[in-house]
């Protein structure tokens, strides 16, 4: 074969590529309409609100946290500035006794058996941290006692799963979100509120918000739950305590004008 007719040796021609010009699909930009139109909801009444918060069950689309201005000051009074980060510190300290309540501290060995961990890894990770942050003190050879006690800071925290249209599928993931919020909404854009079967949101305790480009109202009330997972709640304060402590002196400023 001549070396001019081989394909093998026959120079490629580079077709240009085609930029992507496609614009995101009207559902996604009506979804991000539907979650600034509730930030914007619920800043203005007061809470402090952030998107996509992983709590271990999905992504939460909207999760509005109302603190409490006293118990945010008794924290910083007791300095106890630093958050909990691991949902194991919450539960040691629901097992360590509270110095103020006159009882006995708890010796290592009894909460390496409640935690199931080795006293190594209690004494010198966990515990070692809780002192650190003031939320524990060792009392005696391995015994200790919670310091001023655990402080929540939050009265309410409302989680609300965002959608369009598809209520079943946001009635679902917000059911999810009961594990560790007070309250939990499906949020849905108002042209489509007359698909959703209220009895059966109702029945799982789920409330209804609707959305429209300038306002929010609600068909139904969410019904106040105690949340299934207490430790998972307690890191969801924490999480609010870490990241938007800023925001939280703000309000505590706000709250003594």
């Amino acid at each position: 074969m001549n070396r001019r007719e081989s394909p093998i040796l026959k120079p490629r021609v580079m077709k240009p590529q085609a930029k992507n010009l496609q614009k995101p699909p009207p559902r996604r930009r009506s979804e991000r309409r539907v979650v600034n139109t509730l930030k914007q909801h619920y800043r203005a009444n007061g809470y402090l609100v952030t998107t996509e918060l992983h709590m271990g069950y999905g992504r939460a689309d909207i999760v509005g946290f109302l603190i409490d201005a006293q118990r945010c000051r008794a924290r910083l009074e007791n300095g106890q500035t630093r958050a909990i980060d691991r949902i194991e510190h919450c539960h040691l300290l629901h097992h360590i006794p509270d110095a103020d309540d006159g009882v006995d501290p708890i010796a290592l060995g009894e909460l390496a058996r409640y935690m199931r961990r080795s006293p190594s890894f209690l004494k010198h990770t966990l515990l070692r941290f809780l002192e650190n942050a003031g939320y524990v003190r060792q009392v005696g050879h391995n015994l200790y006692l919670k310091v001023n006690g655990f402080i929540p800071i939050t009265r309410d925290v409302v989680a609300i799963e965002a959608k369009v249209s598809d209520w079943r599928k946001g009635a679902i993931q917000a059911k999810r979100y009961q594990v560790f919020a007070n309250r939990v909404y499906l949020a849905i854009q108002h042209e489509y509120a007359h698909r959703v079967d209220l009895d059966r949101l109702r029945q799982h305790r789920i409330g209804l918000l609707c959305v429209s480009d300038s306002r929010v109202y609600e068909p139904l009330p969410a019904d106040p739950v105690i949340p299934r997972d207490p430790f998972r709640h307690c890191i969801a304060g924490e999480w609010l305590w870490r990241h938007r402590r800023r925001d939280i002196r703000k309000e505590l400023n706000r709250a003594s004008k």
